[in-house]
């Protein structure tokens, strides 16, 4: 099978006509009073948007499976070296670079997460159907996401009774 956007360019005029004719929704006009842009619930998906939206999700999970491993792998490291009865010093350089590495996937994930959150942004400018259950379990639903912990510096001080 292939895709409707394979002899599509960056910026051309079909990409453009196509972004329009994946939409099978209306959007409001935004000059009314607390008119939404955003596409009604009753519209349909393109297949192609589905696909893009299954495909971003397995990116996610697997970049979640990935630090998660990552982890496993560090505690591992850890335990082998003490194991072996090594100095750390001794393995220093090498937890750095693995440190090092998952910090990148760290900063990789957010840049996924920047991604995605811009595919809804354009799908909802071009009144493109984007699924509500592509962003579930990722907190982006929640209109009041809770405050980031800023650690123990906020914490009041107390006296031991």
């Amino acid at each position: 099978m292939t895709s409707p956007l394979s002899n599509v360019s960056p910026g051309s005029q079909p990409l453009r006509s196509h972004l329009r004719s994946v939409s099978v929704c209306s959007v409001p006009a935004a000059s009314s009073p607390g008119a939404s842009s955003a596409p009604s619930s009753d519209c349909e998906v393109d297949p192609a948007v589905e696909r893009l939206v299954a495909l971003l999700r397995q990116v996610e999970r697997a970049q979640d499976d990935l630090l998660a491993l990552g982890g496993a792998f560090q505690t591992a490291f850890v335990e082998a070296q003490r194991a072996a009865r090594v100095s750390p010093s001794v393995t220093q350089g090498a937890m750095r670079h693995f440190l090092q590495g998952q910090i990148q996937l760290a900063e990789a994930r957010g840049s996924w997460g920047e991604g995605h959150k811009q595919v809804r942004k354009i799908a909802k400018v071009f009144g493109i159907a984007f699924p509500e259950k592509a962003d579930l379990g990722y907190g982006d639903s929640s209109k009041y996401p809770p405050p980031p912990f800023t650690g123990a510096e906020d914490a009041s001080p107390r006296v031991a009774a």
